[in-house]
């Protein structure tokens, strides 16, 4: 897997596939859509640390949901 092996734009791509998974039609999270939340936090912030401005971004737009998570 390209995300594994280290490929910025495949973690970019795994983190919002995770993301997309998550119900916000709910007034809370469930222990899935934590997960999955957790998920997408991980693969941001490998992309993130190579300097992938999308996951960087990402992860600014997300900090009060990946900070309670």
């Amino acid at each position: 897997m390209a995300a594994e092996n280290g490929d910025a734009g495949s973690q970019f791509n795994l983190a919002i596939s995770f993301v997309k998974k998550v119900d916000s039609s709910k007034s809370y999270f469930s222990g899935d859509n934590i997960e999955n939340l957790k998920q997408a936090k991980h693969w941001h912030k490998k992309a993130a640390s190579q300097g992938f401005k999308p996951s960087i971004q990402s992860l600014e737009n997300l900090k009060s949901i990946f900070d309670n998570v």
